[in-house]
């Protein structure tokens, strides 16, 4: 209530007055105080959120251009079979493999206590690497050859602790994108595919014939300082081989996006060492030859989701060991489909889990490819 002072003809507040209205004053500025410091903690995380798949973002790329690195440096050449010259034919003793890390027919890694999820993929690229940056030996030596490698493995850091902490200190536990190189003055690809006996330690040495084709790239994977983290909280890498679309019309005209796809590796394994089944198309022959694109697909969680979803004994919380070794099941177990929402997928279990994840993918297109 407001009242006049006869005597002096001022207009006055009670002390009721004044105590409510500072009271409201207070609240509307506790209610501004938290709109702003609410806003303030959004525009934080959201910037945090940014920052980490911006590293994803790095590492997609540096993975997208290696890639399109690839080269077999081919060369035709006759073979003696049975003491018989055979025709001139497509030779290299370098090699492209990509494929199911733990899982489907050809597992590139399925002897391997560490979990890695997902899709891997090696090959040789003339990025001019040396081991040894001050060897005088190797400068301006720009084409030389390395062994480069591509995957997804769930574990702790690599790094140590820092030294001021216990060292029992429990290191985090994330997947991440991990990165070989073999630099090109311990490159052993030619030991292996020369044809030469020449591999294998002095006290046990092996002979052409324990060779599989996969020790070129499983002997550096356990060699300690080969393997490095590109990115951490990568939750998963695919890796689709394809024909040019030209081929791929001649081939299955009519086809579904799926029977494309599915053309050049159905099982999702290729290797350019493997020799085809007989009666295959010479489109599809890709003996010592390179896909013409590979797909590419890399799922990145944020660093709260990690922290939350993954642990010791939580290192497959989005059961991926076992998926993805089908052609034409990927996109299906891969993303939802909007004719059967509720089937089973991982964008669908990601949703289920709240997590914060982003979607790499692209095309990339293999320059040296024939």
């Amino acid at each position: 209530m407001v009242k006049r002072c006869a005597s002096s003809k001022v207009w006055a507040f009670t002390l009721v007055e004044v105590l409510i209205a500072g009271g409201v004053t207070l609240l509307l500025a506790g209610v501004l105080f938290a709109v702003v410091t609410q806003s303030a903690e959004s525009v934080s995380a959201a910037r945090s959120n940014a920052d980490e798949f911006q590293q994803a973002q790095r590492a997609f790329d540096t993975l997208t251009f290696r890639i399109g690195q690839a080269t077999l440096n081919n060369y035709r050449d006759s073979i003696i079979v049975n003491n018989r010259i055979q025709p001139y034919q497509r030779m290299s003793e370098l090699r492209f493999i990509c494929g199911p890390m733990q899982c489907g027919t050809n597992p590139l890694d399925g002897k391997s206590v560490k979990e890695r999820p997902g899709h891997g993929i090696f090959f040789q690229a003339t990025s001019g690497r040396p081991g040894v940056l001050l060897d005088p030996t190797l400068i301006g030596l720009e084409n030389l050859v390395n062994t480069w490698g591509y995957f997804v493995e769930v574990g702790a850091e690599i790094m140590p602790p820092p030294s001021f902490l216990p060292p029992e200190t429990a290191r985090r536990i994330a997947p991440r994108l991990m990165e070989l190189r073999e630099p090109a003055e311990r490159l052993s690809i030619y030991g292996y595919t020369s044809g030469k006996p020449d591999f294998g330690s002095p006290d046990k040495p092996k002979t052409i014939l324990d060779y599989t084709g996969f020790e070129w790239f499983r002997d550096p994977l356990a060699q300690p300082g080969l393997l490095q983290e590109l990115a951490e909280n990568i939750a998963l890498l695919l890796v689709v081989p394809k024909l040019t679309p030209q081929e791929t019309g001649r081939l299955a005209p009519g086809a579904t996006v799926e029977q494309r796809d599915a053309l050049l590796a159905p099982h999702l394994f290729y290797h350019s060492g493997a020799l085809p089944p007989p009666g295959t198309p010479p489109a599809r022959n890709m003996h010592h030859r390179l896909p013409a694109t590979v797909e590419l697909t890399m799922v990145a969680l944020d660093g709260a989701t990690v922290a939350r979803l993954y642990g010791r004994d939580a290192l497959d919380p989005f059961n991926l060991r076992d998926a993805f070794h089908e052609a034409l099941d990927l996109r299906r177990e891969l993303q939802i489909d909007p004719a059967q929402p509720e089937a089973d997928s991982l964008e669908l279990r990601l949703i289920a889990a709240h997590a914060h994840y982003r979607l790499f993918t692209t095309v990339v297109p293999i320059r040296a490819a024939q």
